[in-house]
C-alpha cells in the first residue's frame, strides 16, 4: 500500500472568505506536506487507534468563489483525504482548515488515478 501514490479532486467549502494569494501562498506552495492522522472517528469502530505518518506530495487550490474550491492533491495510499479537508476535529494535523486558518468541509470527492511507484 505505502508504494501507491493516489490522485483526487475534490470540491471545499471554506468558512471564511478567501483570496487567490491565500490559496496560493498556503496551498499551492506546499510540497511533501507530511501529516498525523490520528484513526477518523468514523472508521474508529473498525481500526484500530493509531497516529500514521502520511505524506502529501502535492497541492492545488482554485478558487471558485470566496467560499469554494476546487483541491486537487496527490497523496501516499492511505491518507484519509476527507480527514485532511477538514481535519476531524483536531484528529489530522495539519489540515486544509488549519492551513487556511479557516473551518474547511468536502463537498465531493473522486479519485483521478493511482501510481505504483515501483512501476518503471
Amino acid at each position: 500500500e505505502q508504494d501507491y501514490r493516489k490522485s483526487y479532486r475534490c470540491v471545499v467549502w471554506l468558512s471564511r472568505p478567501c483570496t487567490v494569494k491565500d490559496v496560493e501562498d498556503k496551498v499551492n506552495s506546499v510540497r511533501e506536506l507530511v501529516i498525523a492522522q490520528k484513526t477518523p472517528i468514523r472508521v474508529l469502530h473498525r481500526r484500530t487507534l493509531l497516529t500514521r505518518p502520511r505524506t502529501i506530495f502535492s497541492l492545488h487550490g482554485q478558487l471558485i468563489n470566496e467560499h469554494y474550491m476546487t483541491l486537487d492533491l496527490v497523496t501516499q495510499a492511505g491518507t484519509y483525504v476527507k480527514e485532511f479537508v477538514h481535519g476531524d476535529f483536531g484528529r489530522t494535523h495539519p489540515s486544509l482548515g488549519s492551513l487556511l486558518t479557516c473551518s474547511a468541509d468536502i463537498l465531493q470527492l473522486d479519485v483521478l488515478g493511482i501510481q505504483n511507484q515501483q512501476e518503471p
